[in-house]
């Protein structure tokens, strides 16, 4: 499917509309990238185009290793389960037959 291609008439069910979304959905984002690719290769800054500005930002994340932390000072497990939080996430997948 392409980008341009009309819905067929008979996909009413959900499941099916999902799906065509999705796979238009995906074909942008890939058409995305590469802009966005683009902009990066332009290096660090403000980038203005007729109808839009972009900002490319180069940063260092760092990540703390918490685990590792707590394995090393011998954290309780109870301890660490008192500590964590949790929510209900729902996932719906939708893949091509």
């Amino acid at each position: 499917m392409n980008i341009h291609t009309p819905l067929p008439v008979d996909t009413t069910h959900p499941a099916d509309m999902l799906g065509i979304l999705k796979a238009r959905i995906a074909e942008y984002e890939a058409l995305a990238d590469i802009e966005r690719d683009k902009l990066v290769a332009l290096g660090d800054g403000d980038h203005d185009g007729l109808l839009f500005h972009a900002k490319v930002s180069i940063a260092e994340r760092k990540t703390v290793k918490w685990q590792a932390i707590c394995k090393h000072f011998d954290v309780p497990d109870e301890m660490i389960k008192d500590n964590t939080t949790s929510k209900v996430v729902i996932t719906v997948t939708c893949n091509s037959r």
